[in-house]
């Protein structure tokens, strides 16, 4: 496997390398959602939630429009998505 490759593997791996990252990602899985409902389903505070955002928005695997937020990778939706059933499934 070449090293771009190899890179961008890894770029997937650091964004979900984190708690509340993940729990952001989590929450937006289904449905696109304003802040307030991803705090509120995650229970994480607004300076976390909006950090991840910035942080999500900046890597660009998440977007923006009309104060709702969504995963606009596909490849990182479907990761969360299988992610989140496997451990229902369990």
């Amino acid at each position: 496997m070449d090293t771009l490759r190899i890179n961008k593997i890894y770029s997937l791996y650091e964004i979900l390398n984190d708690f509340n990252r993940l729990s952001v990602l989590i929450s937006l899985h289904k449905n696109e959602r304003e802040i307030d409902e991803i705090m509120e389903i995650t229970g994480l505070s607004f300076t976390i939630v909006n950090h991840q955002l910035y942080y999500l928005i900046k890597k660009e695997v998440v977007s923006k429009k009309n104060n709702k937020y969504k995963i606009s990778n596909s490849t990182l939706k479907k990761i969360v998505t299988r992610m989140v059933e496997y451990v229902d499934i369990k």
